[in-house]
């Protein structure tokens, strides 16, 4: 997540409130997981990303950097599979405000 991503979760924050941007953090990253699944299986790297997952675990519970034993594991690979976080923060905050529009007029 870059700093302009927090700009704008900061600025969502300011419209919604704090309580209100709690949840729809929250909501911008159940949707962020479920793109980036989506991600994986139309390229095809579920299974080598759930395998990362458990190399890095397994790292980290030894106290050595991932990254270092696999440098396909940095984000900045030519190989990493990125999902700009804007996009689930857009579609979040839509989905938020849609659900707080049906409970106000419900």
């Amino acid at each position: 997540m870059g700093a302009g991503d927090v700009k704008l979760m900061i600025a969502i924050g300011a419209f919604v409130g704090a309580k209100n941007w709690l949840i729809l953090f929250f909501v911008t990253a159940i949707l962020g997981g479920i793109l980036a699944v989506c991600l994986l299986l139309i390229r095809g790297g579920l299974i080598r990303a759930f395998k990362n997952v458990l190399f890095i675990l397994g790292e980290l519970v030894r106290l050595r950097l991932p990254y270092q034993s696999d440098p396909a594991l940095d984000v900045a690979h030519p190989r990493a599979v990125t999902l700009p976080h804007g996009v689930s923060i857009a579609l979040g905050t839509l989905v938020f405000c849609y659900w707080k529009l049906f409970q106000h007029y419900k």
